[in-house]
């Protein structure tokens, strides 16, 4: 009785695990469990581009080309040729930022490149204005001096009898010197009865050198002090240049300290 009443229980256990097989069985070839999936096919996605099925992560998709750019997911760009995403610094981003952030000479500047940096230096903006300011009233004043000069002396030989007409002295304009000494000299000899003889000739020739030589002093006068006005003019840009890069050369060297490349 026993044996048989153990053969039972036997029989209802292994009944039991036979349904619980039954239902592993049902849950296994029933309706299977949602796995993340890859997507192989190169023209259900993009190369180059990960794949997201909608129940699962990101997967790489293996049809992309190697060596292209892609894109990781959500949207984070990857360097191109593959390597580690550029928004977590990947190899490419950081040389890019690196030579981007490594301090330049100056002679490794483009002129452009200087000429706006320059433009930034305050003091040599200051420096510069200011020389250029003073340059230019030098020169100002300079010309301001020729004027003037040239204006007398354009009187001094108004005022000899010059004609600058004819390009010579004018006997009758007796309100030049030459004029009036030709006048007084002439009443002289002809008071005499002298006009045609060889002193009054000589008088006159004498008269002429006497006024052809004071022209000649006032031309030799003005020609050297146009000439010292020349010589101030271009000392001043020579030295106005020297200044100009003592300037420069300061405010590169500022940038150098800053940049600590000395």
């Amino acid at each position: 009785m026993a044996k048989n009443g153990g053969d039972a229980f036997t029989k209802r256990k292994q009944g039991g695990n036979a349904v619980k097989v039954a239902a592993r069985q049902v849950a296994v070839s029933g309706a299977p469990k949602v796995r993340p999936s890859v997507n192989l096919s190169a023209a259900a996605s993009p190369a180059g581009r990960a794949v997201r099925n909608r129940t699962g992560p990101a997967r790489a998709n293996t049809a992309g080309t190697a060596g292209t750019a892609g894109t990781m997911y959500q949207g984070a760009p990857y360097a191109a040729g593959g390597g580690a995403p550029a928004a977590f610094g990947g190899a490419g981003t950081l040389q890019t930022m690196v030579a981007q952030n490594t301090p330049r000479k100056w002679e490794d500047l483009s002129e452009q490149e200087q000429n706006d940096y320059l433009k930034g230096d305050a003091t040599y903006v200051a420096q510069s204005g200011a020389l250029e300011q003073e340059l230019k009233n030098l020169i100002a004043e300079l010309g301001l001096q020729r004027t003037n000069y040239n204006t007398d002396f354009n009187s001094a030989l108004s005022n000899l009898g010059w004609d600058t007409k004819t390009n010579s002295f004018d006997p009758r304009n007796l309100l030049g010197a030459y004029g009036a000494s030709y006048s007084n000299q002439e009443n002289d000899f002809a008071g005499r009865g002298m006009l045609d003889s060889s002193a009054y000739a000589q008088a006159l020739e004498n008269l002429g050198t006497s006024f052809n030589k004071q022209k000649g002093d006032l031309e030799t006068a003005r020609g050297n002090f146009l000439r010292e006005l020349e010589t101030r003019e271009t000392g001043a840009k020579n030295t106005h240049t020297q200044d100009l890069q003592r300037a420069r050369a300061d405010a590169i060297a500022r940038r150098a300290a800053r940049e600590g490349l000395i």
